[in-house]
């Protein structure tokens, strides 16, 4: 999760200077991992987006691992504060799920490129891979919420509550991959190629991605179709 302004200003110069310039190489990490993958990024890569010697960024990350590491972490914390603070409102069942659908996919969409890389690096990671352990984390963290809301009222559906949980974060995952295909593949299309690798992402597509001109429309109507979906199905009605 990026560093806020608001976090640091108290912090003294020497720590703030410490703090903003890792951020700056996490940027460029996420960047360049995202575009080239794990195997073919190389520090030398990193530091040179980042504007800062290899022998700096050793100060801060002792290998690609370490840095590789850390891209992921930040991705991860993201969905962790989310369910932390929503699952535990005092907010109604269904707008504390609604609001939870929102943040999530918001935070998904500000990050795309550490997203692609717990998906892309799957082989990699293999059984270490954080996104699965943070989302089975995340699962039974829902699944809580849910057998709870089932329990004081009888007339919610009464599946089992870790198959609802796990249905509500493969549909909210699956909006980032919808999001991917709608705003760079389809865009990309062309009857040659079929469209583009995850390989030939670019830094301006991924801005784009996260260009607050589309991104919160994006949230809003990818919420709206999950929300609607998971309460009411498709031929239910609000």
């Amino acid at each position: 999760m990026s560093i806020r302004l608001s976090d640091i200003e108290v912090l003294p110069r020497r720590e703030r200077e410490k703090l903003l310039r890792r951020e700056e190489m996490l940027a460029a990490a996420r960047t360049i991992f995202a575009q080239k993958g794990y195997r073919e990024t190389t520090l030398e890569d990193v530091a040179e987006l980042a504007e800062f010697g290899k022998g700096t960024l050793y100060n801060y990350f002792p290998n690609k691992d370490a840095l590789f590491s850390s891209v992921l972490e930040e991705t991860i914390l993201g969905f962790k504060t989310i369910f932390d603070t929503v699952l535990v409102s005092d907010l109604p069942f269904n707008e504390k799920l609604r609001l939870l659908i929102e943040e999530s996919l918001r935070c998904a969409f500000s990050n795309p490129e550490g997203i692609m890389l717990m998906t892309r690096e799957a082989q990699h990671l293999r059984d270490n891979n954080p996104l699965m352990q943070i989302k089975q984390e995340l699962v039974r963290m829902l699944a809580v919420t849910i057998a709870a809301e089932q329990k004081s009222n009888p007339t919610m559906f009464q599946a089992d509550a870790d198959q609802l949980a796990l249905i509500l974060m493969n549909m909210v995952m699956g909006q980032f991959m919808n999001r991917l295909h709608l705003r760079i593949f389809n865009d990309a299309l062309d009857t040659d190629s079929g469209g583009i690798p995850c390989s030939q992402i670019t830094t301006e597509m991924i801005n784009a991605l996260t260009d607050p001109e589309y991104l919160e429309a994006d949230v809003q109507n990818a919420t709206d179709l999950v929300y609607s979906l998971y309460f009411y199905g498709i031929v239910g009605t609000p």
